[in-house]
């Protein structure tokens, strides 16, 4: 039995993704989260870039790139703002993830999502039409995945509407959540009581 982790969406309405420049990365930023992958296909494309998030890299001597903007640990106001603006979210991971809320809060908003294979809701992403899959062990994989996003406009909008419609096939809501650990609970007790 799989129950999907509980996901809420940014904004009630969908995000306009095909309107906005800026990409965002949402996460700690480590290696095995890609953080660096993003970064590199940012400062590569010159794509507006928002990471959010903290973590071991891109401190000290990171590299200065007038089209990226580092907002460190944000609150839940704070997203938002962010994810309004936002064009799509890169989950860049070099490891399987075993869920990815960043990704049903995405979606939830209308929030195109490009994302690596390793992560276990890649195949529903592309599966659902509200993102691209790439491999993080390709070179330029991911550069040539920004770079066509930043011009279709079109594709953008499909994937944002795809998202906003389909995305609750991921997750549950936070009270479909619980009920359904009750439910299981209650048949657990049925079938040791039978």
């Amino acid at each position: 039995l799989s129950i999907p982790n509980p996901a809420t969406a940014y904004v009630a309405e969908r995000v306009r993704a095909e309107e906005n420049e800026t990409f965002m990365y949402i996460g700690r930023l480590s290696r095995e989260k890609g953080a660096d992958l993003a970064f590199d296909a940012a400062r590569q494309s010159k794509i507006p870039m928002t990471f959010v998030g903290e973590g071991e890299l891109f401190y000290g001597d990171t590299p200065k790139c007038a089209n990226i903007t580092f907002a460190g640990f944000c609150n839940r106001d704070q997203l938002t703002a962010y994810a309004k603006s936002a064009r799509a979210v890169i989950v860049p991971g070099r490891w399987r993830e075993p869920y990815g809320l960043v990704v049903a809060e995405a979606a939830l908003s209308g929030i195109p999502v490009i994302i690596s294979e390793p992560s276990s809701l890649a195949s529903k992403v592309h599966e659902l039409k509200f993102g691209e899959v790439f491999d993080p062990f390709q070179e330029d994989a991911l550069l040539n995945l920004v770079r066509k996003w930043r011009e279709d406009h079109a594709l953008i909008k499909r994937m944002s509407e795809s998202a906003f419609e389909n995305a609750s096939a991921i997750c549950s809501t936070q009270d479909s959540w619980a009920q359904s650990f009750i439910d299981l609970m209650r048949e657990r007790v049925r079938a040791a009581q039978a």
